[in-house]
């Protein structure tokens, strides 16, 4: 597979050289806490979300990413969280960092595959974080994120549930069970072959409604202010 340099010409010319999604399954996400972000609010007052793309077995996401024709967006029907220690990347997260920041952990951040600044190789293509950064969407046109295949970043993982995933996002969102995430990406990578696939513009929806014995595992929060970036 020829690499490319830069992230959108490399998503156009994926694009251009197959009409198949290949193995990619769509969006799935994983609630990890309730009310992480502490506070004292009724719960739940945050919620906070991993997301990924389920792939098949052996396949590599390179890209993430929006084009003229189909921007890419994030958005939450309230605000996002963002702790004023963190950053809209997986490229400004150091755990070190977490014990003297208590609600570092529950930051909002985009990534492919790596959870930390460590042995993370992505990298960011026209796109502004400005809006993202105070609690609004995050919107790109002609731009968005990749890694390099040679990097061995965005393979899959197998889940709990036995299906195929990566990593794209930590996500926190302040209020209760009846905000959503709403989101439109295009994605692109290579199978177990080593041949390219790219899906445009796909939308998808991220919301819980978990049962009270998941509400008891995840736990409330303490006492604590909301911070954001830029504070």
């Amino acid at each position: 597979m020829k690499k490319c340099t830069m992230l959108f010409s490399c998503a156009l010319a994926t694009l251009a050289s197959t009409a198949a999604s290949a193995g990619f399954h769509g969006i799935t996400a994983d609630l990890t806490a309730v009310n992480g972000v502490q506070g004292n609010w009724d719960p739940p007052e945050t919620w906070t979300a991993r997301v990924y793309a389920e792939l098949d077995a052996g396949d590599q996401l390179l890209s993430v990413f929006g084009t003229s024709d189909s921007p890419m967006y994030w958005a939450a029907q309230s605000q996002f969280y963002n702790h004023y220690a963190g950053g809209p990347t997986s490229l400004d997260i150091d755990p070190n960092s977490y014990p003297d920041h208590v609600d570092l952990p529950y930051d909002s951040w985009f990534t492919i595959g790596a959870d930390s600044m460590y042995d993370n190789s992505l990298e960011i293509e026209n796109v502004s974080f400005s809006g993202f950064n105070n609690g609004s969407s995050l919107y790109v046109i002609n731009g968005g994120w990749y890694v390099h295949e040679a990097s061995g970043q965005g393979a899959v993982e197998e889940g709990p549930d036995g299906t195929w995933r990566v990593l794209l996002a930590q996500l926190t969102v302040l209020g209760d069970f009846d905000i959503s995430i709403l989101g439109n990406a295009g994605f692109s990578g290579i199978d177990a072959g080593g041949n390219a696939w790219s899906v445009e513009g796909h939308e998808f929806t991220v919301g819980f409604v978990p049962a009270p014995s998941v509400l008891a595992v995840l736990g409330l929060a303490g006492m604590a202010s909301r911070r954001r970036r830029g504070e």
